[in-house]
């Protein structure tokens, strides 16, 4: 497993060094630093806001490693970052990567609707991620997922993906060239489609170049996709400091 930050319980990413040491100086790589490696590159103008993979691509330049990708108001749990340490010490340099799923009745929100990407796993291999909106628990205790005028129950114990991932070095060339096709599909104008990272990955697994192994976890998700989950949120994590789990301070 790959080695953990002293006192923290945090891993220590090969290529990143520790989070005090070097994450500061990646959060300035920027989307201008993007759209100029995309100019040269591919002679092609970038969008500002192309989502999670323009956030990938922009720390390229500190990629020397394999490396993990999740969302920054999200909360994972100790043991999931762990799994995703210990399959990253796996990875050979090309065409590896990890998600960690989570069963869909962990991941809701009691505050409103939430959108997932549920997965289909065969033998512990992702297979294929498809996106449902509007999903919620009804008054039956049932959870529903509401796509216009259709309402279908969903198995609680759905595996979907948080957005949890680690990746094999040698995918951000995979990311560049998808993102270039992203890009020349584009009509001018248009400055507001999002290059999506789970539908780039379902790309790349379809094209044979990327394999991607599912590994559930136990961790029960919880995040802020709603103003009202805040205070549940901090409640939590007092919690878990409370238990010992986490220290106060991670730095």
């Amino acid at each position: 497993m790959a080695p953990f930050i002293e006192n923290t319980g945090i891993p220590k990413i090969s290529g990143f060094g520790t989070l005090k040491e070097d994450l500061p100086s990646i959060f300035h790589i920027s989307n201008e630093n993007l759209a100029k490696l995309l100019k040269e590159t591919y002679d092609h103008d970038a969008p500002l806001t192309i989502e999670i993979t323009n956030a990938v691509l922009c720390a390229k330049p500190a990629i020397t490693s394999s490396f993990a990708v999740i969302n920054a108001d999200d909360f994972y749990g100790r043991t999931a970052f762990e799994a995703l340490s210990k399959a990253m010490d796996n990875f050979d340099e090309n065409s590896n990567a990890t998600l960690i799923t989570y069963s869909l009745n962990k991941t809701l929100s009691k505050n409103g609707t939430v959108t997932r990407g549920l997965c289909r796993v065969e033998n512990e291999m992702l297979k294929g991620i498809y996106e449902a909106y509007k999903i919620k628990t009804g008054d039956d205790g049932v959870i529903y997922e509401s796509l216009d005028d259709t309402v279908r129950a969903l198995d609680s114990e759905t595996p979907v993906s948080m957005n949890m991932w680690a990746f094999s070095k040698g995918t951000v060339s995979h990311m560049l060239d998808y993102l270039k096709d992203f890009l020349i599909k584009l009509s001018p104008d248009d400055n507001r489609s999002e290059c999506v990272l789970p539908i780039m990955v379902d790309a790349l697994m379809t094209s044979g170049i990327l394999n991607v192994s599912a590994l559930p976890t136990i961790e029960k998700w919880f995040g802020i996709t709603y103003r009202e989950d805040l205070e549940e949120a901090r409640a939590k994590i007092e919690e878990r400091h409370l238990e010992g789990e986490y220290p106060d301070t991670l730095f």
